[in-house]
């Protein structure tokens, strides 16, 4: 179990706005619901999927993957070391979805940040797979981490093979994130980090966590539905509503080059939606 405060999840949360990843983070963080059946913090797995579906027509999103964004909020937001786990590797399985086995590493970075323990933990653990090959794929990555002599060794392949991308000054980046957030969680938080003063979107983000985490935020299960080629169909100057970003106004639609490009705002925030050319 961890212990999990205020500047503990201010910090965290600094740290991965820092890096770029807010847009992230807050659409994970939207996917979370209280479950006080069991007293635990769940991934609403339809919710988060149509998050990342709209996100690529409005962030431009690829391949941008962040390990540290599916580890944080769920941190933050359980107190069971099981929960975590669980919750964490299903938000991981959506977001890399087809990725190859050094996907598996993910349980044994959770490990080592909330466990130093390494070891027995992984002897016990059992990801919940679906097809045979993948099974079979799981146990020879998990039989392989345990033959290396000590945990410091399976923290280091794993952080080795997180990622398989030619892009290697993002990999150095999240390999030192994911870094920087065991050492924060294992030095549980120093007196004098409490005096950092955040901004009011750190603020809000971290005290929705906290709120999730106390059971006192209860939400019903996503039941929407998204097409974000829809939104090509919308007309200039009138209103419409979408799922999971509510209520906007179309404000403008214009090609450059075989892009589509649809401006459009909300009470909160603007919007431009990009769409290719078939």
């Amino acid at each position: 179990m961890l212990i999990v405060d205020k500047a503990f999840s201010n910090i965290v949360i600094s740290i991965l706005i820092e890096y770029e990843y807010n847009y992230l983070l807050k659409s994970l963080v939207r996917s979370l619901s209280s479950d006080t059946s069991t007293v635990s913090v769940k991934v609403d797995k339809a919710r988060w999927k149509d998050e990342l579906n709209l996100m690529k027509y409005y962030y431009g999103i690829k391949n941008n993957r962040s390990l540290a964004v599916c580890l944080a909020p769920i941190i933050i937001a359980n107190r069971d070391i099981n929960e975590i786990l669980n919750e964490a590797v299903t938000a991981y399985n959506i977001m890399y979805k087809n990725s190859s086995s050094t996907a598996l590493s993910i349980y044994v970075i959770i490990l080592y940040i909330l466990n130093e323990q390494i070891k027995p933990n992984l002897i016990a653990y059992q990801n919940d797979l679906e097809d045979s090959s993948e099974i079979i794929e799981f146990q020879r990555y998990k039989i392989n981490l345990l033959m290396l002599d000590d945990d410091d060794k399976i923290l280091t392949f794993a952080l080795n093979n997180l990622y398989n991308l030619e892009d290697k000054s993002f990999y150095i980046k999240e390999k030192e994130l994911i870094i920087r957030l065991r050492d924060i969680v294992k030095e549980k938080i120093t007196n004098a980090l409490e005096t950092i003063e955040f901004n009011s979107n750190i603020e809000v983000l971290s005290d929705y966590l906290l709120n999730l985490r106390n059971m006192k935020i209860k939400r019903k299960a996503y039941e929407g539905k998204i097409n974000p080629l829809d939104i090509i169909q919308m007309e200039i100057n009138k209103e419409y509503t979408i799922p999971l970003i509510g209520n906007i106004k179309i404000i403008k639609k214009y090609f450059n080059e075989n892009i589509l490009l649809i401006e459009a705002v909300s009470k909160s925030e603007s919007y431009t939606f990009r769409f290719k050319k078939a």
